[in-house]
């Protein structure tokens, strides 16, 4: 195991009382890990260690690195506490939101639907409600 971050006590007390909002593709990382069985502490210990997840062929595994890195040290902080409080996941904002439902439309569109038929718009209307109602920030 290594290099193992020792924190004092009190900022371990500070960190067991706030809920974190973490950015949507570490959350994501998190979710990912967890499904493949992979426990808390490893996600966190791999996530700092120099030779942990930084050299790692995964995608996710190495967005916990570079994230633990390249923000500040407070995102060290900030995993540590979402790995054992929970988090939130970082809203969209107004203009993300607005841009995947422009691609929806747009990729409806290169599918050759006709604007004039009612069925047609009620399709569209179906998959941007469905990308709607899978927002959430649990």
């Amino acid at each position: 195991m290594g290099d193992v971050a020792i924190i004092p006590y009190e900022t371990y007390e500070q960190l067991k009382r706030e809920k974190i909002i973490l950015p949507r593709g570490i959350a994501k990382a998190i979710e990912f890990l967890r499904e493949e069985n992979v426990e808390d502490w490893e996600i966190f210990v791999n996530s700092i260690n120099y030779n942990g997840y930084v050299t790692s062929s995964c995608k996710m595994r190495r967005s916990l690195a570079i994230y633990c890195r390249s923000t500040s040290p407070e995102s060290i902080k900030k995993l540590m506490s979402a790995l054992v409080n929970g988090y939130e996941i970082e809203p969209l904002t107004v203009d993300e939101i607005r841009n995947r439902i422009t691609e929806i439309v747009n990729e409806w569109h290169k599918g050759g639907a006709d604007v004039n038929d009612f069925e047609c718009r009620k399709e569209l209307a179906g998959q941007i409600g469905g990308y709607l109602g899978s927002l959430t920030t649990e």
